[in-house]
């Protein structure tokens, strides 16, 4: 489904972010205001108590560039940010350590020696670029998080398509969470990693075709929170994903469940996240609030710098999936038909890299 960002009758505009990289780096998909014809850094990097790659992604909008259109009242823009290459980049913590990020592609930065954060330690980012340094508030891991269990539905829903009406079935994933006797602020994501089988094409040595793994984030628009404050219940259940049945489920599909437990700043950046994308230009909308991010300028304090940096403690929480699992017939996409002519299979059904974040290994747990 194609998403328009708008906002009525004013001259904000709106950017989407980067979206990242593999499993549990992968970074949502967002949408800020910007000010107009003023360049803005974007940031988003995430360390948690896990052993895990972890990374911070790096952009600069520039709404000024854009071709911005009237339709029907609606200031409508697609601002792209530019990825920003070559930017210093090193994790500080309160026990005088220093952790380099390197950049791995353009924008994107992996942190160096430093596998989890630890309890107890204040972390903090600092990125110069150019002539400009910017850095991040301390934090360190929560204390708390909840127990998660996971499951799935499988339910049908109709979606308009084109002029005709599309059935369609859903994979809905739900978290069911224990909750600590203590305050907490929880948000989930989740992920998916599935064998793609590509078409196998008769050969003199009978090889078949390379495996292929892909990793993709399920429902990214989708921004679940929790906060038990207040709550006599100990036990909550949220729907955080809804996906798509489609030749993806052909093979085994896992879905990992992660429970980010956050400070109370950074679950008040989210829910303003999900409180901006939630509106939908609407006279009735609440007005968002401002996007409050944890990173200044220290060279200009004045700048809006969009994004976060986050300490999170995380738990995951998977589950696989099969084709006899699923009580509907599944369409043939890459099955080889020797009257169907090479050039008319579909790119993804011939190489796997045409899928953004794939790869021929899977993880140790597949």
């Amino acid at each position: 489904m194609r998403r328009i960002t708008y906002m009525r009758l004013c001259y904000r505009l709106i950017a989407v972010t980067l979206i990242g990289g593999i499993v549990s780096a992968c970074i949502d998909r967002i949408e800020f205001p910007l000010k107009k014809d003023i360049k803005q850094l974007v940031v988003y990097g995430q360390l948690t108590n896990l052993e895990e790659p972890h990374y911070l992604y790096l952009s600069e909008t520039f709404s000024g560039s854009n071709n911005p259109i009237i339709v029907n009242g609606v200031l409508i823009t697609s601002a792209l940010p530019t990825p920003v290459k070559g930017a210093q980049v090193t994790l500080y913590d309160d026990q005088g350590n220093q952790f380099p990020y390197r950049e791995t592609e353009a924008g994107k930065y992996e942190l160096q020696v430093l596998t989890q954060a630890m309890p107890g330690v204040n972390y903090r980012v600092r990125i110069e670029k150019a002539d400009q340094i910017y850095e991040s508030f301390p934090q360190q891991l929560p204390p708390s998080l909840g127990a998660d269990s996971a499951y799935y539905e499988i339910t049908e829903d109709v979606f308009p398509s084109k002029n005709k009406k599309r059935l369609t079935h859903l994979l809905n994933v739900y978290a069911k969470t224990t909750l600590p006797e203590t305050e907490v602020y929880l948000r989930w994501v989740v992920d998916e990693v599935y064998f793609w089988e590509l078409t196998f094409f008769p050969n003199p040595f009978n090889k078949p075709p390379p495996d292929c793994y892909v990793f993709s984030k399920a429902d990214p628009q989708r921004i679940t929170l929790f906060n038990n404050a207040g709550m006599n219940s100990r036990t909550i259940t949220n729907q955080v994903a809804s996906r798509e049945i489609d030749a993806s489920f052909k093979n085994r599909h896992y879905f990992i469940v992660r429970q980010l437990s956050m400070n109370k700043d950074n679950y008040r950046y989210w829910n303003q996240v999900k409180q901006l994308i939630g509106n939908t230009g609407s006279v009735f909308d609440t007005p968002p609030a401002p996007i409050s991010s944890n990173l200044v300028n220290l060279s200009d304090k004045a700048e809006n710098v969009l994004g976060y940096f986050e300490v999170n403690r995380v738990t995951e929480t998977r589950f696989f999936v099969v084709r006899g699992y699923i009580p509907y017939y599944l369409e043939p996409y890459c099955e080889y038909d020797y009257r169907k002519p090479y050039d008319e299979y579909p790119e993804e059904c011939i190489t796997c890299s045409k899928f953004p974040n794939s790869t021929g290994i899977p993880p140790p747990w597949f």
